[in-house]
């Protein structure tokens, strides 16, 4: 019963932000990965340049990776973000930002600071 209670709450109150796993850079871009979340069918992937305020949609995918071609250059500056999204199109909040270098999570270590669908 107590895990019947446990899936409830956690259905009522939607599905996780995806945590990170890495975000590098390349010779090709910058490579963004995060761990998958439990009810997601896909992910839209956000960017923001430097010292902007504003965040762009930079993508989707149905992968927990994806790779931002346009950056090569001073690609570190660059700051991103990922959410999920469930098979209904409802969407999980926003992971952290996240700036390539930054240090990676493992999975059950919680999120550090930090295609198409």
């Amino acid at each position: 019963m107590k895990a019947f209670c446990l899936i409830l709450a956690v259905l009522a109150a939607g599905f996780p932000a995806p945590r990170w796993a890495s975000v590098t850079v390349t010779e090709k871009g910058v490579r963004l990965a995060w761990h998958p979340v439990p009810a997601a069918i896909g992910y839209r992937v956000w960017r923001s340049g430097p010292g902007a305020d504003e965040w762009s949609t930079l993508g989707t995918t149905r992968d927990t990776t994806f790779l931002d071609r346009e950056p090569r250059a001073g690609g570190t500056d660059w700051r991103y973000r990922v959410n999920g999204v469930d098979s209904e199109l409802d969407e999980s909040p926003l992971s952290p930002e996240r700036l390539p270098g930054e240090p990676d999570t493992a999975p059950g270590k919680g999120n550090h600071h930090g295609g198409d669908m």
